[in-house]
């Protein structure tokens, strides 16, 4: 699948995540006292309601896992909430398209057969982002929530470096401010509608 587009520091929209796989099963179907993947899928995505969160993330191509099982729900306020479903669409009965998800900096779309979850990254100080330096830009996947680490990211992926949030502000604020490990640079975006400012910085320094 394509990788999700990243998105640059200022207001500009970020990239959706690609869907998942659809795990269709083999035309000798399913062995007995198993439930084909896509259908167990299907199942998952259905029984999500808006307000649930989870341990789903971005992971620089794609989603962490293939569905919204009931083991990634987790309450809103635990440390692996990385996401928030906000709403949830289903296709009508005439196959209607969806209405579309908010769109911006930290949202995200994703769809399995006829239901789409409307996903907003929770984003905490102290989390870590994945981030590629391209052309004297920095761009961040904010769907993303690697493990932090004072080392760049391995692999040959196109993600050349880790961002860490040092904080998230209402208010508009230098990101300097509250940072108690005064970093060289700063990388800002606007989130949740243009209403907060995420602040972050290169966690190797």
């Amino acid at each position: 699948p394509p990788a999700p587009t990243p998105s640059l520091p200022g207001t500009g929209p970020g990239g959706a995540l690609p869907d998942p796989p659809t795990g269709a099963p083999s035309p000798a179907g399913p062995r007995s006292g198993t439930e084909p993947e896509s259908d167990s899928a299907a199942r998952a995505f259905r029984s999500v309601r808006a307000g649930q969160c989870l341990t789903v993330h971005g992971n620089g191509s794609g989603w962490s896992r293939p569905a919204p099982t009931e083991a990634t729900r987790v309450p809103c306020g635990d440390d692996r909430a990385y996401t928030r479903v906000t709403a949830v669409r289903r296709a009508g009965a005439g196959g209607e398209p969806h209405r579309a998800c908010p769109t911006g900096n930290g949202r995200a779309t994703w769809t399995h057969g006829d239901t789409t979850l409307c996903i907003t990254r929770q984003f905490r100080t102290d989390q870590c982002l994945l981030a590629e330096s391209k052309g004297g830009e920095v761009r961040a996947a904010l769907m993303s929530a690697p493990a932090c680490s004072t080392e760049p990211p391995s692999g040959t992926g196109r993600y050349d470096r880790l961002l860490k949030i040092t904080g998230v502000h209402d208010e508009p604020a230098p990101c300097r401010e509250g940072d108690s490990q005064g970093h060289s640079r700063y990388w800002t975006w606007r989130i949740d509608g243009g209403d907060r400012t995420l602040c972050t910085a290169d966690a190797t320094e």
